[in-house]
């Protein structure tokens, strides 16, 4: 669908996504050809984005009016080194904060919304622990099944780290998933490398 300008004057009054059927006592706008609209002042709106790499190129633009059409004029213009630089860290600085969140809400929580292993349990994994090396005892089985896990998925933590921090270009930045279907793919309850052993509070205490 064609968009329209009102231009009067040399100046843009109004655009439309399409040609209003009455204007000012005028009827039947839309069947008016391009010169008759051109005569009231409407003329076709042209848009059209060049293509660019929204990595390392910017868009600025210009609006033009001319005598057929209004059309908007595009350069396309390269990030400077530093710019490029800026960009990069702040898109690491989001990925590395993503991963904070993702794995402290996969640890705490399963992803029906569940608990998995929040505070309080581990808490109590953490007591049991003490109270059966405390007598003589070795740590109850459960507990270091909890226990590995969570070692397991913090030990994945500071790999996608270090792989964050030395990441060179956003290629290879955003090549890095750190996404909580990643974990729950690798740790989850039916996970790949290592599935979480679902064990509960109760299940502390057999």
């Amino acid at each position: 669908m064609s968009q329209y300008c009102l231009v009067e004057n040399e100046e843009i009054i109004e655009r439309l996504m399409e040609l209003p059927t009455s204007w000012r006592n005028i009827s039947g706008l839309p069947h008016l050809n391009t010169v008759e609209l051109a005569e009231l002042g409407w003329l076709p709106y042209i848009d059209i984005e060049p293509e660019y790499n929204t990595d390392t190129q910017y868009l600025t633009h210009e609006t033009v009016i001319g005598e057929d059409a209004v059309t908007e004029t595009y350069t396309v213009n390269d990030y400077s080194a530093e710019e490029l630089a800026t960009r990069f860290a702040t898109e690491q600085t989001l990925k590395l904060s993503d991963l904070y969140v993702n794995v402290k809400q996969f640890i705490s929580y399963q992803s029906n919304g569940w608990p998995r292993y929040d505070n309080d349990l581990k808490l109590n994994v953490m007591n049991v622990s003490m109270i059966a090396v405390a007598a003589g005892n070795p740590k109850p089985e459960n507990c270091v099944l909890v226990e590995t896990w969570i070692y397991t998925v913090q030990q994945e933590f500071f790999t996608l780290k270090s792989a964050i921090n030395e990441a060179v270009d956003l290629t290879t930045l955003r090549a890095i998933d750190v996404s909580l279907d990643y974990f729950e793919d690798k740790y989850g309850r039916q996970g790949l490398t290592l599935a979480d052993p679902a064990i509960s509070t109760d299940d502390l205490f057999i």
